[in-house]
């Protein structure tokens, strides 16, 4: 593994958020051949797909693009993103592993409105992530960028201790600042899922995206 994935990437540059950018570009350009817009949109829903047309090209693009098996757009920003993440991942009473400072007020909200039990360790410390995770642990929560400024956990640190306990609970990242602004993002990274909004990679808001393992986005889609 490289140095790059090792450790938690420093911002991109201009030059490389650019680079990014094109290369977003032309991952679109494989999936649509600009006579889209000259259309009216894609209303409804489709036989089969269960979703709109354009809807399901553009899930293609995402995954195509951060290298996943699958993507899902959904209502609620990341906010929704997150709560749709674990819904996926576990059921209320079920074990979540997550950093001990304070999650985001939203997610609070989420995890308690789903029942979760939530057992808070540091993530800096493998031995703690690698004594803690067991049999009962259903999701290892991982917020991608730092809650506290000694912060130094990396995600594909954290996920090579999780996998090294032979337990095989989801691993889920928020991406919400992470994004477009690191060359890579959690499921790039060893993670199940990675959630964020799409406002952060300058779509529209209000929408979010999942983006990772095809059997946990199976599941957003029933959802």
């Amino acid at each position: 593994m490289s140095e790059l994935t090792a450790r938690i990437q420093d911002p991109m540059t201009l030059e490389e958020a650019i680079a990014m950018q094109h290369r977003l570009v032309d991952a679109f350009r494989k999936e649509f051949n600009g006579q889209e817009q000259l259309q009216a949109g894609d209303y409804g829903v489709v036989g089969g797909l269960n979703r709109p047309r354009y809807t399901a090209k553009v899930e293609r693009v995402l995954a195509s693009f951060f290298g996943a098996e699958e993507a899902a757009l959904v209502r609620g920003a990341g906010t929704g993103a997150i709560r749709l993440s674990l819904m996926a991942a576990a059921r209320p009473g079920d074990e979540v592993v997550m950093h001990k400072p304070p999650v985001y007020p939203t997610t609070d909200v989420t995890l308690e409105s789903l029942g979760l039990k939530r057992v808070y360790i540091d993530l800096n410390n493998p031995n703690e992530i690698r004594r803690v995770v067991g049999p009962s642990t259903r999701v290892v929560y991982i917020q991608h960028t730092y809650q506290l400024e000694d912060d130094n956990y990396t995600v594909s640190g954290v996920v090579e201790a999780v996998r090294s306990t032979g337990f095989r609970p989801a691993v889920i990242a928020d991406d919400n600042y992470a994004a477009m602004k690191f060359p890579l993002i959690g499921c790039q990274l060893g993670a199940d899922l990675s959630a964020f909004s799409i406002f952060k990679i300058l779509g529209p808001e209000g929408v979010g995206c999942v983006v990772g393992k095809t059997s946990y986005l199976e599941k957003i889609r029933q959802f």
